[in-house]
């Protein structure tokens, strides 16, 4: 618990971490666990996913260029690759992505895999942020579990790719990978997600972690917290 309220922080958040094939599962806050949320850059997983399934993106180095429009974040303003693109949560590559996608397939694609609400109402370049799609922590780690066993309804192959660009670290005790996703409300971290798993010997676990707040709920820190807990569980 001390983890989501650390000094000046007034944070509310739930973590999952369930190991794929068992029923063994990790839960703090289980009520927040179930609640409805934008899945905020978490969605690019999916995204990617969509673009290589549809042939938007032949793979994981179609380029796009960069249109000359200044973000604040930096990394932004250039041309990208689909992975770069999930490397750097680039926000212009995906909406072009989902643009291109096209409304009824990403419809259809959100069904097959009854991603969270499936709603895209609020507009096809928008509704993963913070707009009309929402989804619980339960559903993030059952569509992680989907990805990890091939199980989604999607090209081996593509899976592979995706499985590929989400890969964060490797420690002597398993290799981490996993997305964060941050919704920003008047310039303060409103919300921020983790979303992965933790491959190691003989045992893949799939996890979780969001937060709420007036600031400093970031993905960022949601990451911090589910790398300190899987390291006290000595998974990490």
């Amino acid at each position: 618990e001390e983890l989501f309220t650390g000094p000046g922080q007034e944070l509310e958040g739930s973590l999952l971490i369930k190991e794929i094939g068992k029923d063994n599962s990790l839960v703090f806050n289980e009520k927040m666990t179930e609640k409805m949320l934008s899945p905020c850059s978490t969605f690019k997983i999916f995204n990617s996913l969509a673009a290589l399934e549809s042939g938007v993106a032949k793979d994981e180095n179609a380029s796009r260029k960069w249109k000359g429009i200044k973000y604040s974040i930096k990394a932004w303003n250039r041309d990208h690759t689909l992975q770069s693109a999930v490397t750097n949560s680039v926000v212009w590559y995906f909406k072009e992505v989902a643009a291109e996608v096209g409304e009824k397939r990403m419809k259809q694609y959100l069904k097959n895999c009854r991603y969270g609400n499936e709603d895209i109402s609020s507009g096809l370049t928008n509704f993963w942020l913070n707009k009309s799609l929402k989804i619980n922590s339960r559903q993030q780690v059952a569509f992680i579990s989907a990805l990890v066993k091939d199980e989604l309804p999607f090209s081996k192959r593509n899976t592979a790719i995706v499985r590929g660009m989400i890969r964060a670290q490797q420690t002597n005790k398993g290799t981490l990978y996993g997305k964060t996703g941050t919704d920003i409300k008047d310039g303060k971290l409103v919300l921020g997600w983790y979303v992965g798993y933790l491959v190691r010997p003989g045992a893949v676990y799939a996890f979780a972690t969001n937060l709420e707040g007036k600031e400093n709920a970031s993905g960022a820190q949601a990451k911090k917290i589910t790398e300190s807990v899987l390291s006290q569980m000595d998974l990490l």
